[in-house]
């Protein structure tokens, strides 16, 4: 089977073959999601929240591991896990 040329009216002749345009848009499509995608992954890491809460746990440990190393009394550790939770 032989393509033939289409005349468009303009300066140029084209194919009449798909296949550039659809290798064409789903490169596009791919480019567009990898840049969205990116963009959700470096949100997510760098968001707002993300380092607070990370924090809280781990003064909470950093507690835990003072008491049971008996560096403060159960007291004291009690007010803190309640200062912290």
């Amino acid at each position: 089977m032989r393509l033939r040329p289409v005349y468009d009216g303009g300066m140029r002749l084209h194919e009449t073959n798909p296949w550039p345009h659809i290798v064409m848009m789903a490169m596009m499509v791919i480019f567009w999601a990898v840049i969205i995608y990116g963009l959700l992954v470096f949100i997510s890491k760098y968001g707002k929240d993300h380092g607070s809460k990370a924090s809280d746990n781990d003064a909470l440990s950093i507690a835990r591991t003072r008491y049971a190393k008996g560096e403060i009394s159960k007291d004291e550790y009690a007010t803190l896990k309640k200062d912290l939770s």
